[in-house]
Order: C-alpha cells, then structure tokens, then sequence
C-alpha cells in the first residue's frame, strides 16, 4: 500500500513539474515573439 501512495504522490508531483516547465516555455515564446515585433 505505501508504495502505491509514494508512486501516485511522485506521479502528481512529475504531472506539476511538467505543467511549470511548458508554462515556463509558453513565457519565453511570447517573449521571443515580443522582441521579434520591436525589431
């Protein structure tokens, strides 16, 4: 039993690393789309 609650709380943990690192991508994209437009 303990080992499936680690698996699932490492599973939620990976899902929200995840989520940051696209979100963190979204940012630089629109910032590189941003310098794009001012050059």
């Amino acid at each position: 039993m303990a080992d499936m609650d680690l698996s699932r709380f490492d599973t939620t943990r990976l899902i929200a690393v995840l989520q940051e690192i696209r979100l963190t991508m979204e940012l630089n994209q629109t910032d590189d789309i941003r310098k794009d437009a001012l050059r």
